[in-house]
């Protein structure tokens, strides 16, 4: 904590605050994401494979590398007491998503879907609480929320189906692999609070997933399932000094 409050108070007023989340012209994140899958024609496929009498479990996870761009100065609301700046969120993903059952007391399975995607969207940053140094046009957050609609372009997919089903029956001798291609669509808010010099976030968002399969796995479904998921990211981000508010 003492060095937080050293790096305040040795940085000037016409610089960038050490604990910012408004006055920026990018933050670059790296996070984390788990997902749950919640329904789709994918899930539904999977689940109907005869000689399956247990349950089907998911894991899905990404790791992300994501930049917010918002270059322009801020809307201020509200007589200058809160401000919301419009911005672009950029960046890659690779997702994993983990098929398994339990047999036995033991966890069998694998990885049933394994692809990266390259994501952007427009994205609005809103800070609730702003403080102004009145001698020299300065402003400053300390925290906020973001609202998001992200799309992401599907690369480099696998798709190993019926995991679940392989590991406890050795007969398996159906196609079950294929190249994955598509896209997805995300829904979210978030929030952020700034702690020294970075920032920490949570994202709370929905995602849908439209996949092109090149063979057909399904038989029911054809090449195009789709997935429906619920996510929660957390992430660690580095504001960069909005420096157009320096002209």
């Amino acid at each position: 904590m003492a060095a937080c409050v050293t790096a305040v108070t040795v940085l000037p007023l016409s610089g960038l605050s050490a604990r910012e989340f408004l006055n920026t012209f990018m933050q670059i994140n790296v996070g984390y994401t788990y997902g749950l899958i919640v329904a789709g024609s994918f899930v539904d496929a999977e689940n109907s494979q005869k000689g399956m009498d247990r349950k089907l479990k998911y894991d899905n996870s990404s790791f992300n590398f994501m930049a917010d761009i918002v270059p322009f100065k801020p809307i201020f609301l509200g007589e200058e007491s809160h401000a919301i700046k419009v911005g672009l969120r950029g960046g890659y993903r690779m997702h994993s998503m983990n098929q398994h059952i339990t047999v036995d007391g033991k966890d069998r399975g694998g990885d049933i879907l394994v692809y990266n995607t390259l994501v952007a969207g427009p994205l609005i940053r809103y800070a609730p609480n702003i403080s102004f140094f009145s001698y020299s046009d300065e402003y400053s957050a300390e925290g906020g929320f973001t609202l998001y609609m992200l799309y992401e372009h599907v690369i480099n997919g696998h798709l190993d189906a019926f995991q679940a089903k392989r590991t406890v029956d050795s007969s398996f001798s159906e196609n079950y692999h294929t190249v994955v291609r598509g896209y997805k669509l995300n829904f979210g808010i978030g929030a952020e609070i700034s702690i020294c010099s970075i920032n920490l976030g949570l994202n709370l968002y929905y995602s849908q997933m439209h996949m092109k399969l090149s063979d057909k796995i399904y038989t029911e479904i054809g090449k195009r399932p789709v997935v429906h998921e619920g996510n929660i990211e957390i992430y660690i981000g580095m504001p960069l000094e909005n420096l157009l508010d320096r002209l």
